[in-house]
């Protein structure tokens, strides 16, 4: 068997929140990908599980933001790792309505996303968007 091709996946489901208020930043957008996990994806969920552990942990102490904010940079960062290859291209635009930089398999073009993009990119890598859903 050849390599597997790309798929699309329609972004319309993609939410994120601003201001308390929901949003579909990639509404009539979608992203081409190459299903499945890698084994960085499969770390970066553990890792992420294992954040929300010591997030609980780091509560009330006096360093509580900081601790918070390095353990998610790292998480966020190794998902965006295991992310990275699988995510090909998009025509994705950006809140003023500009092209957003084309994925490059480098963390890069997903480091510039809302956390909840990167969420949904998961969800889109692991067959569990809603577009995904309905056609499957």
């Amino acid at each position: 068997m050849a390599k597997p091709q790309p798929i699309e996946i329609k972004a319309d489901d993609c939410v994120v929140t601003i201001n308390g208020e929901p949003c579909t930043p990639h509404e009539g957008e979608s992203v081409w990908i190459i299903p499945g996990l890698s084994v960085g994806a499969i770390s970066a969920l553990t890792t992420l599980t294992q954040t929300g552990v010591a997030m609980e942990a780091a509560k009330g102490e006096p360093d509580e933001g900081i601790r918070v904010t390095a353990l998610m940079d790292s998480a966020l960062q190794g998902l965006a790792r295991g992310l990275a290859p699988r995510i090909v291209r998009w025509n994705w635009t950006d809140w003023l309505g500009n092209p957003m930089p084309q994925p490059d398999g480098t963390v890069g073009p997903l480091l510039a996303l809302e956390t909840e993009e990167l969420y949904w990119l998961l969800s889109a890598v692991k067959g569990e968007t809603t577009a995904q859903a309905k056609n499957g």
